[in-house]
């Protein structure tokens, strides 16, 4: 998408708190700390005392990236667990452990610190932010959140969540009114926050992709693109469009419910990671479990008007052997070739 030059400009400001204003803000529902698009590993309490340790003796403290809602709402982007930390601490939910710099204060709560340090922790010490505001270009926080999570194994989904909103609200609108069809094989793992926070988006990438599909077939975006590109593309056409996307919920619960009727039963979706375990196809009652390789095969046909029991069979077998295709060029071959 060609941006304008207003559209270029990257609207943020930057912002200091105290721990005590942190606290008066978070209190009063100002600040939100796991958006649904945002997953963070919860720090240790070793890792939060050394964190509660370099505030107290005044060390600068990593720059805290979030967003401001129209309503002035700040969405924490990168920095949870530094203020969940503080949060923590605060309400006396862990001891100081493992302290370098400051011995004298191992085992204690925040309850129990001495007046010195407890003044300094919540009054002087400050605390940096990076608010981006609400009305910055979607696609330039696409951008920033991939960028700020490149060191970690992040589900590139996971941004596009958290920049196209209109996008997300769809995508879990239509699985809501899907699940009748199609449903995770299990409830995502939130034993595993972090297995929990990726199946989640794979699963909401899966129907992004169907989406992809869709609009490809009507003509409304271009399928002969790079895998990533072109599912960028489905979700900025859905976030920008100017008109209501009921008519592709529509056609998608069609050729699901096409599936459905050809394979006499309902789809799970796999939400196992290793590649052993995607060859292999398991039922379980009246359902049957399939890959989003697989589905996405089964809802080409569909969309082809060519399913068919002959053609449903050859799609579950192939996926017993081959690993997902995403060449850059498949969905297109596998629409239009």
């Amino acid at each position: 998408m060609q941006l304008s030059e207003y559209d270029l400009g990257f609207r943020f400001k930057k912002n200091t708190f105290t721990v005590s204003g942190l606290m008066d803000r978070y209190e009063e529902g100002g600040i939100s700390l796991y958006p649904d698009h945002i997953y963070s590993k919860p720090w240790s309490n070793r890792a939060k005392s050394i964190f509660i340790e370099s505030i107290i003796v005044g060390m600068p403290t990593a720059e805290i990236w979030c967003e401001e809602s129209g309503y002035g709402e700040i969405s924490v982007l990168d920095g949870t667990q530094r203020i969940q930390s503080i949060i923590d601490f605060c309400k006396n939910n862990f001891s100081l452990s493992s302290l370098k710099l400051l011995p004298g204060l191992e085992d204690s709560y925040f309850e129990d610190l001495p007046y010195r340090f407890k003044s300094t922790f919540l009054n002087r010490a400050e605390l940096y932010f990076t608010i981006i505001s609400y009305d910055t270009h979607p696609s330039l926080k696409f951008e920033l959140f991939k960028r700020i999570n490149s060191h970690s194994r992040f589900p590139v989904q996971a941004a596009r969540n958290f920049a196209f909103r209109d996008h997300f609200n769809f995508i879990r609108h239509t699985q809501e009114h899907c699940e009748d069809i199609i449903a995770p094989e299990e409830h995502f793992n939130f034993l595993s926050p972090r297995i929990g926070y990726i199946q989640a988006a794979n699963y909401d990438e899966l129907f992004l992709l169907i989406s992809a599909l869709t609009l490809s077939i009507n003509d409304e975006i271009e399928a002969n693109q790079p895998y990533e590109d072109f599912l960028d593309a489905a979700a900025m056409t859905i976030h920008f469009r100017s008109v209501g996307t009921d008519a592709l919920l529509s056609d998608i619960i069609k050729y699901l419910g096409r599936i459905k009727r050809a394979l006499g039963k309902k789809i799970l979706f796999d939400t196992s990671f290793s590649s052993a375990r995607r060859r292999m196809l398991s039922t379980r009652l009246d359902d049957l479990k399939l890959t989003s390789s697989q589905i996405a095969d089964l809802y080409i046909l569909a969309l082809r008007h060519e399913i068919n029991h002959a053609s449903v069979g050859d799609v579950i077998e192939t996926g017993r052997t081959k690993l997902p295709m995403r060449s850059s060029r498949y969905y297109y071959r596998q629409l239009f070739g």
